[in-house]
């Protein structure tokens, strides 16, 4: 698959990643790791990345921030399929 034809199916998905997202942020039993990251995501989205100024200390995302784990993941997917088949 050529790089025009990723960024075309991904964009064909953005809206289903975007509730993705907010599910996860908004799901008092996931993990505080998990809804962090969906919030930060959607933020950057929404208003650019936040960047440091002046003196104020602003922590890697690293630090804040794990990978999904495999069933985070599973979720992840299950989900943008679900409504990938609703649009």
């Amino acid at each position: 698959m050529r790089a025009g034809d990723v960024r075309s199916v991904a964009a064909g998905h953005g809206e289903a990643a975007i509730a993705t997202l907010y599910d996860i942020m908004s799901d008092a039993g996931q993990t505080a790791t998990a809804r962090l990251a969906a919030a930060k995501e959607l933020l950057d989205r929404g208003h650019g990345k936040a960047t440091a100024g002046g003196d104020a200390f602003v922590a890697p995302v690293e630090a804040l921030s794990a990978p999904l784990s495999d069933a985070d993941a599973d979720r992840v997917a299950a989900r943008i399929k679900q409504l990938d088949d609703e649009f």
